[in-house]
This record gives C-alpha cells, sequence and structure tokens, in this order.
C-alpha cells in the first residue's frame, strides 16, 4: 500500500514500469504469478516462488520501483507504507477464493463493473491465449476443467458474497 495510502501510480506510465520491474524480479527470482491486480494505491499478487526467497523478491520488486517512481516524480522518500503483507495460502482451500478476491478488487472499488474490463488486473489474460510470461493461470484453471468461462462464472459469484477472508488468517496462512 502506498504511503499515507497515497497513490503509487500516479498515470498509465507508472503501471507499465510497475509491471516492467514485477516481470524483471520475476525473471531473476524464478516466481511465478498466478493473479494480479494493481490499485491507484496498492496491489495484489498471488504467486508462487519456486525457492525459499519471497523477501528477496519482495525487496528488489519494491526498491526498485520505488526508485524508478521516485525519479520519473522528481520525489524522495517512503512510497509504500510499511512492509508487504504476505499469507500462506493453502491450495485446497483459499487458492481459487484469494484468485476471485484479487479479480474483483477494482469492481469492489467502483473502478470497473466487469473484472475483466480493468486493464491493470490479471483477469483478462484468463479469458484468453496471450499472457505475459510471468503468469500463469494453468494451476487455477485446471481447477475448472481449463475452462476460462467456467472461472469468469466463479469469479463473478463471488461479487455476491463480500466474504473477506482475509480476517480467517491465522499466524499468516490461510
Amino acid at each position: 500500500r502506498g504511503n499515507e495510502k497515497k497513490k503509487i501510480f500516479r498515470n498509465e506510465n507508472d503501471y507499465f514500469l510497475f509491471l516492467e520491474t514485477l516481470s524483471e524480479s520475476c525473471e531473476r527470482f524464478n516466481v511465478l504469478v498466478h493473479s494480479y491486480c494493481f490499485m491507484p494505491n496498492h496491489f495484489h499478487l498471488l504467486m508462487q516462488t519456486k525457492e525459499a526467497n519471497l523477501s528477496s523478491f519482495m525487496k528488489r520488486l519494491l526498491g526498485v520501483y520505488s526508485i524508478r517512481f521516485n525519479r520519473k516524480h522528481k520525489r524522495q522518500g517512503h512510497l509504500f507504507q510499511g512492509r508487504y503483507k504476505s499469507l500462506l495460502v493453502d491450495k485446497e482451500n483459499y487458492l481459487l477464493e484469494v484468485s476471485r478476491y484479487i479479480h474483483l478488487n477494482p469492481c469492489y472499488s467502483g473502478l470497473s463493473k466487469k473484472p475483466e474490463n480493468y486493464r491493470w488486473s490479471s483477469m483478462k489474460y484468463f479469458l484468453r491465449n496471450k499472457k505475459p510470461y510471468f503468469l500463469d493461470t494453468s494451476i487455477i484453471l485446471e481447477e475448472f476443467g481449463g475452462s476460462a468461462n467456467e472461472y469468469r462464472n466463479f469469479v463473478m459469484q463471488g461479487s455476491l458474497i463480500k466474504r473477506n477472508f482475509f480476517t480467517e488468517a491465522t499466524g499468516g496462512t490461510l
């Protein structure tokens, strides 16, 4: 989240800059992203580290983006508010719920009526074949027999539930 809940993306180019930094970081640290959403003052990533390197990955992602953002906008100081929040997600019980929550975030915030229409979310890539190399949709889509439409229906059903499963997290685990 942005420091003092301020924007971490001021314009379209900032979103592209973050995507580029995310892509570089994923390649460097062998990380897969399963879902993402970039909101004006925060972002969500559902990701899988193949090595025990989450801390190093996040340090680079947040540090490099902050430097690039500050340089571009001729500013100084912290961009992000405190340490990032991370939860270990149990694949059997929460993986799909977390992905759905991430994809519905722009809808909950009134930025989009349909999750696939929000430009800065991975939802659109679940519905088409072309996607960034760091995004792996297969682990989620296989739960729906590979059907993107079934996943989209699942996501849209979540807009009726309004479940905040983060309150269910205990000891950093969902």
